[in-house]
């Protein structure tokens, strides 16, 4: 019999191969970049560059409006953030190309949006809006996503809420596998990162299945970024009295803080490999983009810009499903998207 976990997995599965056949040659050999947001010019923009800090560009190029909180699609063909309509407008959700040609696309009008990502397969996007007076986390489906798709001519479906809690939820991240959620949320009164399993249809909002919390503190913990392999977290926390980047295991167990610096330090992501972890830092006077090795050590300044430079986002250049593990040898985990009927 065939049910829906079957064809979801099929799906998976077909767009994997679609990667690999569709993308060129160029792009799999590209060296890893790092997206960024910057105000070198007149608003907030995203850049990109490479990842030892050289050949930063200007991809939105926008004089009114402000970008933020970049992804990438999978293989780096496309990617997603949140803008405003100049003046502090609504904040929406759009897709562009990543080469920074063509035009943007408007792909929600929700209110309040912001920090998109892609899933790791490139058929959804999760992203934070208002439902009411607070954020939540919502799901928007690409029905035709492909690696070589245009913008324009991509299909969505209309986006559905996936926590529907009176409390506030953000951040959203994909875990490699596509079977999980790392959000921050306040349902115990100040944010704590938690995790769901996926479920994309029939969710129920109200009651997220396989709710997990994995910090519990009495300071904020936000702004999760899963390893390559699925096995740890890193995430943002003011529990010293400054913002600090954490790691945990997935599991909530073996917090550890790798920054340790009197400076604000935020929004960590992971390289596609797992040997790097880049984030924002305030130590220089300014917000700067660093890089240090994911054990803490090394930590370096990318950016040394006096513009404000926030919101690291690295480029993956692997397969969907694909993960990396210690020793950086490529391992494929087939996605573990749940079905309502699973639950």
């Amino acid at each position: 019999m065939v049910t829906t976990t079957h064809i979801t997995r099929l799906i998976f599965i077909i767009n994997v191969l679609i990667c690999t056949l569709l993308i060129p040659p160029y792009v799999q050999a590209a060296e890893p970049k790092i997206l960024f947001v910057s105000d070198r010019g007149n608003s907030k923009d995203i850049w990109i560059m490479k990842s030892n800090g050289q050949e930063p560009k200007n991809l939105t190029k926008s004089r009114k409006t402000n970008e933020e909180t970049p992804t990438a699609s999978p293989k780096g063909i496309h990617m997603t953030f949140s803008a405003d309509g100049g003046g502090n407008k609504a904040r929406w959700t759009y897709i562009m190309s990543l080469d920074g040609k063509g035009k943007r696309r408007n792909i929600t009008k929700g209110e309040g949006e912001s920090n998109p990502v892609w899933s790791p397969t490139g058929t959804e996007i999760a992203y934070t809006a208002l439902a009411g007076k607070s954020l939540s986390i919502y799901i928007l489906s690409l029905w035709n996503w492909a690696p070589q798709i245009s913008v324009k001519a991509i299909e969505t479906a209309e986006p559905f809420n996936v926590t529907d809690a009176p409390s506030t939820d953000t951040h959203p991240a994909w875990s490699p596998d596509g079977g999980k959620i790392a959000f921050s949320s306040n349902i115990d009164g100040d944010l704590e990162i938690h995790t769901m399993d996926v479920v994309l249809d029939k969710p129920d909002p109200e009651n997220p299945p396989g709710l997990l919390q994995l910090t519990k503190n009495e300071v904020v913990d936000w702004q999760p970024s899963w390893s390559p392999d699925g096995t740890k977290i890193a995430f943002s926390s003011k529990r010293d009295g400054n913002w600090e980047i954490y790691v945990m295991d997935a599991s909530g167990q073996n917090q550890v803080n790798l920054t340790n610096n009197p400076a604000s330090d935020q929004k960590p992501s992971w390289s596609p490999g797992g040997t790097k972890i880049a984030f924002s830092s305030k130590r220089d006077g300014n917000r700067e983009i660093y890089v240090m090795d994911a054990s803490g050590q090394n930590q370096v300044n990318l950016t040394n810009n006096p513009a404000k430079d926030i919101t690291a986002t690295w480029l993956s250049q692997m397969l969907p499903g694909q993960s990396v593990d210690a020793n950086d040898k490529s391992a494929t985990s087939w996605g573990k998207v749940k079905s309502h009927q699973e639950q």
